[in-house]
């Protein structure tokens, strides 16, 4: 049996592996060859998860953790490293859902005039805040640059109406 488990490793990878070492195990619970492969399997499988996580392909995460779960559903491993990535997927869309929010408000603030005031909520506080959550946003950048633009357009646009006409 333990021999057909190394051939497992071999032949369909961690989850072959784990599947007959914890056959072997259900047999004979005290067998140390048996013991050392499952082990040897699961930091295999462990590092597969880890490998796909990290090339962040949710289609291989997904499968190598479903395969994994059919053979092992316990696997504490399995499910700290499942949760961890999950709550990074969780945060990522959160992140990019307030980053969209404030943009939106932000261009709001820009288009009715609220370009440096009121504190927290002007145009160019709120594109601040974008920047702090996503440094590199193109959207913000280019909407602080449109805020002095502003100014000196409705500037312009109120001296030309307060400035008597000569005549």
């Amino acid at each position: 049996l333990a021999l057909n488990a190394e051939r497992a490793r071999e032949w369909l990878g961690p989850r072959g592996a784990l599947a007959q070492y914890l056959l072997i195990l259900r047999e004979d619970p005290g067998n140390s060859r048996a013991q050392s492969g499952l082990k040897t399997a699961q930091n295999a499988a462990i590092e597969l998860l880890e490998q796909a996580i990290k090339s962040g392909d949710e289609n291989q995460i997904e499968r190598i953790n479903r395969e994994w779960e059919a053979v092992e559903p316990n696997s504490q491993a399995r499910q700290v490293r499942m949760l961890s990535w999950r709550s990074r997927q969780n945060a990522d869309e959160e992140k990019v859902a307030n980053v969209a929010l404030l943009l939106q408000q932000a261009q709001n603030a820009l288009g009715s005039g609220q370009l440096v005031s009121p504190q927290g909520q002007s145009a160019v506080d709120l594109y601040k805040q974008v920047l702090q959550a996503d440094p590199g946003n193109a959207l913000a950048k280019a909407g602080l640059l449109k805020v002095p633009k502003q100014i000196k357009l409705l500037s312009l646009v109120f001296w030309s109406v307060c400035l008597p006409t000569r005549g």
